[in-house]
């Protein structure tokens, strides 16, 4: 009995030690990053790359920048912005400040948004053809001769 009293406490005070959000999502988010046409190059903050279709595994607390590339495509930019999750209100009854401090760290209280990057690439060199108006022919001056006679 002692013993499973032990372990309950210890249960309770880990609970109340560790963020609850770090605990139920983590600090990193999977997002999953699909072009149309696919095969494009995902690069996510200039470094990490991969091919479409893709899943990044991404720190939740701070803003990322997917750049997405293929030859003959014009380059697409996609913002990923860090919010507040709804996993912070229930550390506030939960985990207390200890537990908000420890997500707030690990950046689990926060998620990236969006969650899901589908882009469809726009071919590069398309040229817009415009009506261009005609040149206007602007008639010779007329020379006008001073001298008298």
């Amino acid at each position: 009995m002692l013993k499973c009293l032990k372990l309950t406490a210890v249960m309770v005070v880990v609970i109340f030690l560790s963020g609850c959000a770090t605990i139920m999502t983590g600090a990193t988010q999977k997002v999953s990053v699909n072009s149309n046409p696919s095969g494009a190059v995902a690069k996510v903050d200039g470094g990490m790359a991969a091919i479409t279709p893709t899943i990044f595994n991404l720190e939740r607390k701070t803003d990322h920048t997917i750049e997405i590339s293929k030859e003959g495509y014009r380059v697409t930019t996609v913002i990923l912005r860090h919010t507040m999750s709804g996993a912070t209100a229930g550390n506030v009854l939960v985990g207390g400040i200890i537990g908000i401090a420890v997500d707030g760290c690990s950046g689990a209280m926060y998620k990236l948004v969006p969650e899901r990057v589908d882009v469809n690439l726009e071919p590069a060199g398309q040229q817009v053809s415009a009506d261009v108006p005609k040149a206007i022919e602007v008639p010779k001056p007329i020379e006008i001769s001073t001298q008298s006679k």
